[in-house]
């Protein structure tokens, strides 16, 4: 097996090990809040919401989840992508995966903080006193302002940047899985402006993220089936 088709088959494998991890950090984190959708879309309530241990410690699981199939595992992809395309358009193929990787930094930070931080507030907020609550419900609320209005608005905008930058050069290869792409890419770009202005009507569109899965798994099909001869083929086209 050359490095070609090595490169290739790791990127279709991680992309949709995403999908289906994705998935499974949005069932385990909905079964721990017990499918409260409004809960989730407002996170400074999940200090004051009461959960039990246990929900607590699946919440933690649905973000570690999450961070790998987010985050992490878009990275060989995001890669392959860049590897795939760039002889069509070098330039601004470059500038899109550069903002796709650091999106996922963004995405990753965002994660941990979740990961270490929420979690021990939650467990603590019942045990203590009422201004030791304060003090944690201040904390939190800092805290979930800063995931949610700097960290996830920003990762959003960077990550639909990418989608549709990306999804405009794909057309010319897979047209269909190019327009979804690029409709994502505009839906997620809206979604981090709308957290950043607080325009609720345009955050709301980050429900496209639950699209995201279904189309990390048809991007692991395309990628996984495509032949790698293509690659030498591709002739230098016009700028997008």
């Amino acid at each position: 097996m050359n490095d070609e088709t090595s490169f290739r088959r790791i990127a279709a494998l991680t992309v949709i090990m995403a999908g289906v991890l994705n998935l499974a950090a949005t069932l385990v984190t909905s079964l721990a809040v017990d499918f409260n959708a409004e809960l989730l879309a407002n996170p400074q309530d999940m200090l004051t919401a009461g959960l039990e241990p246990g929900a607590i410690e699946l919440f933690r699981w649905g973000e570690i989840l999450g961070v790998f199939g987010y985050c992490l595992l878009l990275i060989p992809v995001t890669l392959y992508l860049w590897y795939w395309l760039s002889p069509r358009n070098p330039r601004m193929v470059t500038l899109y995966t550069v903002l796709g990787l650091i999106g996922i930094v963004l995405c990753v930070i965002e994660s941990a903080i979740r990961i270490s931080i929420w979690p021990p507030m939650m467990a603590a907020y019942p045990q203590a006193a009422d201004v030791q609550r304060e003090v944690l419900q201040v904390g939190f609320s800092a805290i979930s302002d800063f995931v949610s209005e700097s960290m996830y608005a920003l990762n959003s905008i960077l990550a639909g940047l990418w989608l549709f930058g990306i999804g405009l050069i794909l057309r010319s290869e897979q047209r269909v899985l190019g327009i979804v792409t690029v409709i994502m890419g505009v839906a997620i770009f809206c979604a981090g402006i709308g957290w950043i202005t607080r325009v609720n009507p345009l955050a709301r569109l980050e429900i496209v993220y639950f699209v995201q899965p279904f189309w990390a798994v048809w991007l692991g099909i395309v990628i996984w089936r495509r032949s790698e001869r293509s690659d030498y083929m591709l002739e230098p086209a016009t700028a997008v």
